[in-house]
Protein backbone atom coordinates (compact mmCIF):
# COMPACT_ATOMS: atom_id res chain seq x y z
CA UNK A 1 0.00 0.00 0.00
CA UNK A 2 1.25 3.32 -0.61
CA UNK A 3 0.75 6.53 1.21
CA UNK A 4 -0.29 9.47 -0.48
CA UNK A 5 0.98 12.35 1.89
CA UNK A 6 0.08 16.40 0.39
CA UNK A 7 2.38 18.66 2.02
CA UNK A 8 1.16 22.28 2.24
CA UNK A 9 0.70 25.84 3.38
CA UNK A 10 -2.78 25.47 4.91
CA UNK A 11 -5.80 27.11 2.89
CA UNK A 12 -3.54 25.76 -0.43
CA UNK A 13 -6.80 23.01 -1.24
CA UNK A 14 -5.43 20.17 -0.06
CA UNK A 15 -8.94 19.75 0.80
CA UNK A 16 -9.98 19.48 -2.77
CA UNK A 17 -6.95 17.14 -3.92
CA UNK A 18 -7.77 14.43 -0.79
CA UNK A 19 -10.98 13.97 -2.67
CA UNK A 20 -10.51 13.71 -5.56
CA UNK A 21 -8.08 11.25 -4.94
CA UNK A 22 -10.33 9.89 -2.74
CA UNK A 23 -12.97 9.12 -5.55
CA UNK A 24 -10.31 6.71 -7.47
CA UNK A 25 -11.62 3.23 -7.06
CA UNK A 26 -8.00 2.14 -5.21
CA UNK A 27 -8.12 5.32 -3.23
CA UNK A 28 -8.91 6.24 0.25
CA UNK A 29 -8.63 9.17 2.30
CA UNK A 30 -7.90 9.76 6.16
CA UNK A 31 -8.01 13.23 5.56
CA UNK A 32 -5.53 15.30 8.32
CA UNK A 33 -5.42 12.26 9.81
CA UNK A 34 -2.74 14.33 12.38
CA UNK A 35 -5.89 15.13 13.76
CA UNK A 36 -7.30 12.00 14.73
CA UNK A 37 -6.52 12.75 19.01
CA UNK A 38 -9.15 15.45 18.71
CA UNK A 39 -11.72 12.87 17.55
CA UNK A 40 -10.98 9.87 19.49
CA UNK A 41 -9.20 11.23 23.04
CA UNK A 42 -11.35 11.52 25.96
CA UNK A 43 -12.54 15.00 25.32
CA UNK A 44 -13.06 14.51 21.77
CA UNK A 45 -13.21 17.82 20.86
CA UNK A 46 -14.56 17.21 16.90
CA UNK A 47 -17.47 14.74 16.76
CA UNK A 48 -18.94 13.93 13.54
CA UNK A 49 -17.32 11.90 10.99
CA UNK A 50 -17.57 13.00 7.28
CA UNK A 51 -20.07 9.81 6.81
CA UNK A 52 -22.25 11.43 8.95
CA UNK A 53 -21.60 8.88 12.14
CA UNK A 54 -21.92 11.19 14.83
CA UNK A 55 -18.70 10.23 15.92
CA UNK A 56 -15.40 8.85 14.28
CA UNK A 57 -15.81 5.47 17.18
CA UNK A 58 -19.46 4.76 15.89
CA UNK A 59 -18.90 4.74 12.19
CA UNK A 60 -18.34 1.91 11.24
CA UNK A 61 -15.25 2.33 9.30
CA UNK A 62 -13.19 3.61 12.21
CA UNK A 63 -15.46 1.30 14.45
CA UNK A 64 -13.19 -1.86 12.14
CA UNK A 65 -9.93 0.33 11.87
CA UNK A 66 -10.59 0.66 15.85
CA UNK A 67 -11.11 -3.50 16.66
CA UNK A 68 -7.99 -4.36 14.55
CA UNK A 69 -6.01 -2.52 16.26
CA UNK A 70 -6.79 -3.43 19.35
CA UNK A 71 -6.92 -7.09 18.34
CA UNK A 72 -3.31 -6.97 16.96
CA UNK A 73 -1.85 -4.40 19.89
CA UNK A 74 -4.33 -4.75 22.83
CA UNK A 75 -4.52 -0.76 22.81
CA UNK A 76 -7.46 1.55 20.68
CA UNK A 77 -6.87 4.75 18.65
CA UNK A 78 -7.44 6.97 21.14
CA UNK A 79 -4.23 5.08 22.57
CA UNK A 80 -2.11 5.64 20.20
CA UNK A 81 0.39 8.74 19.80
CA UNK A 82 0.75 9.60 16.38
CA UNK A 83 1.24 13.30 16.59
CA UNK A 84 3.33 13.74 19.33
CA UNK A 85 7.06 13.86 18.32
CA UNK A 86 8.24 13.81 21.75
CA UNK A 87 8.68 10.39 21.57
CA UNK A 88 9.91 9.75 17.95
CA UNK A 89 10.08 5.66 18.59
CA UNK A 90 6.42 5.08 19.84
CA UNK A 91 5.33 7.57 16.88
CA UNK A 92 6.73 5.80 14.36
CA UNK A 93 5.43 2.52 15.51
CA UNK A 94 1.96 3.58 16.03
CA UNK A 95 1.98 5.38 12.84
CA UNK A 96 2.58 2.15 10.99
CA UNK A 97 -0.14 0.49 13.34
CA UNK A 98 -2.48 2.86 12.09
CA UNK A 99 -1.46 3.05 8.49
CA UNK A 100 -1.36 -1.14 8.43
CA UNK A 101 -5.04 -0.94 10.30
CA UNK A 102 -6.67 1.32 7.69
CA UNK A 103 -5.09 -0.77 4.82
CA UNK A 104 -6.39 -3.74 5.72
CA UNK A 105 -9.74 -2.50 6.29
CA UNK A 106 -10.26 -0.86 3.33
CA UNK A 107 -8.17 -2.88 0.47
CA UNK A 108 -7.25 0.24 -1.10
CA UNK A 109 -3.80 0.34 -3.05
CA UNK A 110 -3.10 3.81 -1.65
CA UNK A 111 -4.39 6.15 1.24
CA UNK A 112 -4.35 9.73 1.03
CA UNK A 113 -2.95 11.75 4.38
CA UNK A 114 -3.69 15.61 4.08
CA UNK A 115 -1.97 16.49 6.69
CA UNK A 116 -0.35 19.20 5.24
CA UNK A 117 2.42 19.52 8.42
CA UNK A 118 6.15 19.32 7.57
CA UNK A 119 7.09 17.82 10.83
CA UNK A 120 4.84 15.16 9.66
CA UNK A 121 6.08 14.66 6.47
CA UNK A 122 9.65 14.28 7.38
CA UNK A 123 8.35 11.70 10.34
CA UNK A 124 6.90 9.48 7.91
CA UNK A 125 9.66 9.72 5.07
CA UNK A 126 12.23 8.91 7.70
CA UNK A 127 10.21 5.49 8.17
CA UNK A 128 11.73 2.93 5.62
CA UNK A 129 8.91 0.13 6.19
CA UNK A 130 6.59 3.09 4.46
CA UNK A 131 6.20 3.92 0.97
CA UNK A 132 5.48 7.57 0.74
CA UNK A 133 4.90 9.92 -2.49
CA UNK A 134 4.50 13.10 -1.42
CA UNK A 135 2.41 16.09 -3.10
CA UNK A 136 4.11 19.48 -2.95
CA UNK A 137 0.78 21.47 -3.07
CA UNK A 138 1.01 25.22 -3.45
CA UNK A 139 -1.08 28.31 -4.22
CA UNK A 140 -1.05 31.81 -5.35
CA UNK A 141 0.00 32.73 -2.49
CA UNK A 142 -2.34 36.18 -2.60
CA UNK A 143 -5.35 33.51 -2.61
CA UNK A 144 -3.67 31.73 0.05
CA UNK A 145 -3.04 34.47 2.60
CA UNK A 146 -5.83 36.32 2.29
CA UNK A 147 -7.50 33.05 2.52
CA UNK A 148 -5.66 32.98 5.98
CA UNK A 149 -6.53 36.41 7.07
CA UNK A 150 -10.27 35.56 7.07
CA UNK A 151 -10.02 32.24 8.86
CA UNK A 152 -10.38 34.19 12.12
CA UNK A 153 -8.44 36.12 15.11
CA UNK A 154 -7.16 32.95 16.15
CA UNK A 155 -5.08 31.93 13.10
CA UNK A 156 -4.38 35.62 12.50
CA UNK A 157 -2.56 35.85 16.29
CA UNK A 158 -0.75 33.15 15.83
CA UNK A 159 0.99 34.44 12.28
CA UNK A 160 1.51 37.84 13.59
CA UNK A 161 -0.34 39.42 10.69
CA UNK A 162 0.28 39.70 7.04
CA UNK A 163 4.32 39.62 7.73
CA UNK A 164 4.06 36.69 9.51
CA UNK A 165 1.99 34.77 7.06
CA UNK A 166 3.81 35.94 3.98
CA UNK A 167 7.48 34.41 6.22
CA UNK A 168 5.66 31.28 6.63
CA UNK A 169 4.43 30.74 3.26
CA UNK A 170 8.50 30.77 2.45
CA UNK A 171 9.12 28.71 5.59
CA UNK A 172 6.52 26.09 4.62
CA UNK A 173 7.63 25.64 0.76
CA UNK A 174 11.44 26.04 1.33
CA UNK A 175 10.86 23.05 4.17
CA UNK A 176 8.98 20.88 1.71
CA UNK A 177 10.95 21.60 -1.36
CA UNK A 178 14.33 20.43 0.74
CA UNK A 179 12.41 17.21 1.88
CA UNK A 180 10.59 15.79 -1.40
CA UNK A 181 13.52 17.15 -4.39
CA UNK A 182 15.90 14.21 -4.54
CA UNK A 183 12.85 11.75 -3.65
CA UNK A 184 9.88 10.63 -6.06
CA UNK A 185 7.14 13.25 -5.22
CA UNK A 186 4.82 15.21 -7.46
CA UNK A 187 3.86 18.76 -7.30
CA UNK A 188 0.58 20.37 -7.91
CA UNK A 189 -0.53 23.77 -8.54
CA UNK A 190 -4.21 24.98 -7.05
CA UNK A 191 -5.24 26.91 -9.68
CA UNK A 192 -4.18 23.97 -12.53
CA UNK A 193 -6.17 21.65 -10.57
CA UNK A 194 -9.47 23.62 -10.63
CA UNK A 195 -8.75 25.20 -13.80
CA UNK A 196 -8.32 21.57 -15.40
CA UNK A 197 -8.54 18.73 -13.32
CA UNK A 198 -7.82 16.27 -15.86
CA UNK A 199 -4.93 17.55 -17.20
CA UNK A 200 -3.37 17.26 -13.21
CA UNK A 201 -4.92 14.49 -11.97
CA UNK A 202 -3.86 11.92 -15.09
CA UNK A 203 -0.06 12.42 -15.11
CA UNK A 204 -0.48 12.54 -10.54
CA UNK A 205 -2.42 9.22 -11.30
CA UNK A 206 0.51 7.33 -13.04
CA UNK A 207 3.03 8.64 -10.57
CA UNK A 208 1.28 6.42 -8.08
CA UNK A 209 0.52 3.64 -10.75
CA UNK A 210 -2.53 3.78 -11.61
CA UNK A 211 -4.37 5.17 -14.08
CA UNK A 212 -6.74 8.33 -13.85
CA UNK A 213 -10.80 7.48 -13.41
CA UNK A 214 -12.97 10.34 -14.73
CA UNK A 215 -15.14 9.77 -11.66
CA UNK A 216 -12.47 11.13 -9.18
CA UNK A 217 -14.49 14.54 -10.39
CA UNK A 218 -17.48 13.49 -9.24
CA UNK A 219 -15.86 13.69 -5.76
CA UNK A 220 -18.25 14.82 -3.61
CA UNK A 221 -20.82 11.16 -4.21
CA UNK A 222 -18.20 8.64 -3.12
CA UNK A 223 -18.32 7.74 0.88
CA UNK A 224 -15.70 9.97 3.00
CA UNK A 225 -14.47 9.15 6.63
CA UNK A 226 -11.80 11.89 6.43
CA UNK A 227 -10.62 13.09 9.74
CA UNK A 228 -10.10 17.13 9.50
CA UNK A 229 -10.20 19.80 6.61
CA UNK A 230 -12.52 22.12 5.69
CA UNK A 231 -16.11 22.42 4.87
CA UNK A 232 -15.74 21.15 1.41
CA UNK A 233 -15.67 17.71 3.17
CA UNK A 234 -18.85 17.78 3.24
CA UNK A 235 -20.31 18.96 0.10
CA UNK A 236 -22.54 17.12 -1.75
CA UNK A 237 -21.87 19.24 -5.00
CA UNK A 238 -18.84 18.36 -7.44
CA UNK A 239 -19.15 22.20 -9.09
CA UNK A 240 -15.63 23.81 -9.22
CA UNK A 241 -15.07 27.84 -8.57
CA UNK A 242 -11.37 29.54 -8.45
CA UNK A 243 -11.51 31.80 -5.63
CA UNK A 244 -9.62 34.86 -7.06
CA UNK A 245 -11.09 37.51 -4.47
CA UNK A 246 -7.60 38.50 -4.00
CA UNK A 247 -7.42 40.53 -7.21
CA UNK A 248 -10.49 42.71 -5.73
CA UNK A 249 -9.74 42.64 -1.81
CA UNK A 250 -5.93 43.15 -1.56
CA UNK A 251 -4.29 46.45 -2.01
CA UNK A 252 -1.46 47.66 -4.64
CA UNK A 253 0.68 47.55 -2.01
CA UNK A 254 -0.42 44.32 -0.37
CA UNK A 255 -0.24 42.47 -3.52
CA UNK A 256 3.25 44.22 -4.00
CA UNK A 257 4.29 43.31 -0.50
CA UNK A 258 3.25 39.55 -0.82
CA UNK A 259 4.77 39.01 -4.34
CA UNK A 260 7.91 40.53 -3.03
CA UNK A 261 7.75 38.55 0.35
CA UNK A 262 7.12 34.84 -1.08
CA UNK A 263 9.63 34.96 -3.78
CA UNK A 264 11.64 32.44 -1.60
CA UNK A 265 9.00 30.23 -1.17
CA UNK A 266 7.55 30.33 -5.06
CA UNK A 267 11.08 30.08 -6.43
CA UNK A 268 11.22 26.64 -3.82
CA UNK A 269 7.61 25.08 -5.53
CA UNK A 270 9.32 25.98 -9.04
CA UNK A 271 12.66 24.44 -8.39
CA UNK A 272 11.68 20.95 -10.68
CA UNK A 273 14.20 18.31 -11.02
CA UNK A 274 13.50 17.04 -14.44
CA UNK A 275 13.59 13.06 -13.66
CA UNK A 276 10.02 13.76 -11.23
CA UNK A 277 6.56 14.30 -12.34
CA UNK A 278 5.03 17.84 -12.02
CA UNK A 279 1.32 18.82 -12.43
CA UNK A 280 1.87 22.41 -13.99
Amino acid sequence: MKIVYIASSPHSGSTLLDLMLNGHSRGFTVGEIRQLPRFVGPEQLMKRCTCGAPSILECPFWDKVNTLVRERTGRTLSDLNIDSYRDLDACRRDNRILFEAVGAISGAAFVVDSSKDVQRLELLLSMPELDVLPIFLARNPKGQILSMTRSGERKQRQFAGLSGLIGFYSYQNSKIDRLVRNRPHFRVRYENLVRNPVAVLSPLMQSIGLEYEPQQQNFAVHERHNVGGNRMRRKTSNELRLDESWRRDLSFFQKVAIDIGTLPGRYAFRKQRPRIGAGR
